[in-house]
Parts: C-alpha cells; structure tokens; sequence
C-alpha cells in the first residue's frame, strides 16, 4: 500500500486493514517490521528512528506497551517496562560508558 504522504505498508491485511506481520516504511525513513492490529503497531516489533536510534519489543494500539528495549545511537539503552508509550515500572538504564541505574 502507498500512502499519499510517500509512506509504505507490505504486508498481511485483513478487511482492508493492516493485520498480522508487516512492514512500514514511513516517508521520513523511519521503519517498522512486526506486527499490526486495525492499522496499528500490536504485537512484537522492532522500529528504527531517522537517528537510528531502536526500539524493539511489545506495542498496542501504536504504543511501547509491556516489556521492551530502546537503545540509542550513542550506545546507551533501557530495557524494562512501558505503559502508553512510556517507561512504566522496573527497567534498566545502561549509559554508554556501562554504568547502570
């Protein structure tokens, strides 16, 4: 599927609707590989920013939603939980230097 805004979706649909494993590949150059639910990232995915800065892991309704990882283009990451696109509860900050919190 080709989006107006140069945007593009391969992958599984259901009724006309993203659904199952896919791949979005935003205008931007950002990227998406997993899986979608009613045209939303839901399930396990990975998605790369411009920065190529990474998230992988659990997503609903297009939010980090549940146990996953971000690592950023300096090498540091944090590997926990997230509610609403949001770090929620236990998690592990690793600075680029190894230090942790």
């Amino acid at each position: 599927m080709y989006f107006v805004d140069g945007s593009v979706y391969e992958g599984e649909w259901y009724l006309g609707q993203a659904r199952g494993q896919g791949s979005l590949k935003r205008a931007t150059g950002e990227k998406y590989d997993g899986a979608f639910m009613n045209d939303k990232m839901h399930g396990f995915g990975k998605y790369v920013h411009t920065n190529q800065g990474i998230y992988e892991g659990n997503w609903a309704q297009d939010f980090h939603s549940g146990v996953g990882r971000e690592i950023w283009p300096d090498g540091s990451q944090f590997q926990g939980y997230y509610l609403l696109g949001k770090k929620n509860g236990f998690g592990k900050y690793t600075w680029n230097d190894q230090s942790t919190y």
